[in-house]
């Protein structure tokens, strides 16, 4: 059961988190269906063609769930239980149940409140949320709700102060971590005895983006003040940290493959060991990088950009194998390990790519 988890949208992670929420919250929709993409082939380097058969890269849209008009669609998290992909609507307090199958929505579930990021471990969905009317998810009040799967009801919900933006769950140690945008404390819950903690892991700053390695249970939160990824252990006791880019807005963490990858405005992922905790490579993508999914089945790792686009890189080269385009505001990718199936949400769509 173990998955790397990665939610990586802070504060501007929040960046495209955030911007796909205020877009919602702010109710722009002109009523356009936005721009499909389905049948497009990814933009293949031509010196790694061999290389995207053989790592099983997804290059290729296969299907699209249409969210309406041009309200963006929020976090996105995969089910290897059941899965299903459950999608958040920060416009319509809602998160949307897809069978990738079918390639449509099965079924809504109400929440209280505008979701902004989602988790799910095949008994449960968690939900943090942002209430009141404001677009700046940054300084609204924040929940985590628990929702059984089965009825589709909130069963029960934690408050989180202002701001929650990232979001990430160790599973096999049921603990949930979320960063706030404008603070230095990560919040962690129980995800049995529905308490919270605060952990103050970054000193002087604030915590833009949050991973967890459930091999390790290992920290790992962006201190975009500082120019650091910051590690520390379930207690909240710093235990390591290591320089990134400018303007972080990502992280993600492949517990297998040891490395955890930090994109960065300055238009570069830092790659980072996490046996040494040291930098250990630095990728030019050629564009703006926000967020990162892995497959921890392949290694291959998945980042978009504010254009829209998604990247296909190879973490034995550190090197682009190929992009495609999703739309704009595209949210965290996330993986199906066994198929190798990418989901991500952007305006108004959730799109499907297959290798």
């Amino acid at each position: 059961m173990s998955q790397a988890s990665v939610m990586s949208r802070p504060f501007r992670n929040v960046t495209i988190a955030s911007a796909a929420v205020a877009l919602a919250l702010a109710g722009c929709s002109n009523g356009a269906e936005p721009e499909s993409h389905i049948g497009q082939t990814a933009k293949v380097n031509p010196s790694s063609a061999a290389a995207v058969s053989k790592a099983q890269a997804a290059v290729r849209i296969t299907g699209e769930v249409s969210f309406g008009g041009q309200y963006s669609a929020g976090g996105v998290a995969f089910d290897p239980k059941t899965k299903m992909v459950y999608v958040a609507n920060p416009q319509d307090n809602t998160v949307s149940v897809v069978d990738p199958k079918t390639k449509s929505i099965t079924r809504k579930i109400n929440v209280d409140n505008h979701p902004v990021e989602v988790a799910v471990d095949g008994t449960n969905l968690y939900v943090t949320q942002v209430s009141g009317n404001s677009a700046d998810t940054r300084s609204s009040p924040g929940t985590f709700s628990f929702i059984d799967l089965n009825s589709g009801s909130v069963t029960d919900t934690v408050s989180l102060g202002t701001g929650p933006t990232g979001l990430a769950v160790d599973r096999d140690a049921h603990v949930a971590y979320v960063a706030r945008a404008q603070s230095s404390a990560v919040t962690a819950i129980d995800l049995n005895s529905k308490t919270t903690r605060t952990l103050n892991i970054i000193e002087g700053g604030r915590c833009g983006g949050i991973a967890v390695d459930p091999t390790t249970h290992l920290i790992y939160g962006v201190d975009g003040n500082n120019g650091r990824v910051v590690i520390a252990d379930p207690n909240g006791n710093i235990v390591g940290s290591a320089p990134i880019g400018e303007m972080p807005r990502g992280i993600g963490v492949d517990p297998g493959n040891k490395r955890v990858y930090v994109p960065s405005t300055a238009g570069s992922i830092t790659v980072i060991d996490t046996e040494s905790r040291s930098v250990v490579a630095t990728i030019d993508t050629g564009s703006s990088p926000g967020t990162v999914g892995i497959d921890t089945g392949s290694h291959i790792f998945y980042s978009t950009d504010k254009d829209g686009k998604v990247f296909a890189i190879d973490p034995a080269t550190n090197t682009v194998l190929a992009s495609f385009d999703v739309g704009s505001f595209p949210a965290t990718p996330v993986v199906d390990p066994e198929t190798h199936t990418v989901y991500v949400s952007a305006t108004g769509v959730l799109s499907i790519v297959e290798p």
